[in-house]
């Protein structure tokens, strides 16, 4: 069976990634690639719910700083730095909340009522999946350690900070 590019990372995506490793000192600025590679890769040896987790870690090692409102900012960061707006920039940014929203509700073990917990639907898992997949993709494109990266996808300049 052949395999999606949208569900792995297809060939160069990985010798991309190769390419980092091979160059410590981009390992040492690009680090956070090399944790969200490394998630992305564990999370198709894991039960939907936990891969679905370990997507989101990815997405967060990417996209994600110590910060408040992360929910907004890794919503946010996604449609820019996918720069997709083939449905309007809300389509990528609502469904990131939602899926941010799912994300909190399994880790945290809230429920929906008394009879059933939240699951993660395989649907919900390739949607993350293919999203992760891009953003990782993206930031290996563009190069950039996270600080500027980060500065770059919330249009603030480095200079200024």
């Amino acid at each position: 069976m052949a395999q999606l590019p949208h569900l792995h990372l297809v060939e160069d995506d990985t010798a991309r990634y190769e390419q980092l490793v091979e160059r410590e000192d981009l390992l040492e600025t690009m680090g956070y690639l090399n944790v969200a590679f490394g998630l992305f890769r564990e999370s198709y040896h894991l039960h939907q719910m936990y891969g679905f987790l370990m997507l989101f870690s990815a997405l967060e090692a990417v996209l994600g700083g110590n910060e408040s409102n992360l929910k907004e900012k890794l919503s946010w960061r996604s449609v820019v730095i996918l720069n997709d707006m083939t449905d309007g920039p809300d389509s990528v940014k609502e469904r990131v909340r939602s899926l941010y929203k799912l994300r909190c509700d399994v880790l945290h073990a809230n429920l929906v009522d008394e009879k059933r917990s939240y699951s993660v639907t395989y649907e919900d898992m390739i949607e993350v999946r293919g999203i992760t997949r891009r953003v990782i993709v993206k930031a290996l494109e563009l190069g950039l350690d996270k600080k500027s990266l980060l500065e770059l996808l919330d249009g603030r300049s480095s200079d200024t900070s």
